[in-house]
């Protein structure tokens, strides 16, 4: 996506026409993984804007302020250090554990909501 730093930018110019890609082709849910600070602000703003037109979004976070002064309609923080999101690369265990920590939180399929996965120090991966 690269760095845009205006959040007026991304809501006047990329959300829209990100969601209007998500709709020509017939996308009913978005996940969004951001890497670096700025694209945590802009996956943020991105998730509210396709949210409002009907598409549900989840975003990844691993940075916790940020993403709770955006405010997404759903997050889900993963302790895990920038720009690895998801865990470490081809890291099947972790990629699992991922996956079956985010089935595990019900109240993802709400609006408005926040989860904390688990956090990777406490695994000693």
């Amino acid at each position: 996506m690269g760095g845009i730093y205006s959040g007026k930018r991304v809501r006047n110019e990329l959300a829209p026409k990100l969601v209007e890609c998500l709709h020509r082709e017939q996308v009913d849910a978005a996940l969004l993984v951001p890497a670096c600070p700025v694209d945590h602000q802009s996956v943020g703003l991105i998730a509210r804007h396709a949210e409002t037109s009907g598409i549900s979004t989840l975003c990844m976070s691993s940075a916790l302020d940020i993403t709770q002064s955006v405010n997404p309609p759903r997050s889900a923080f993963l302790d895990y250090p920038l720009g690895r999101t998801t865990g470490k690369p081809q890291y099947q265990t972790q990629e699992d554990r991922n996956r079956a920590d985010a089935e595990d939180r019900s109240a993802i399929a709400f609006c408005n909501c926040f989860v904390c996965l688990d956090n990777w120090k406490n695994r000693g991966d």
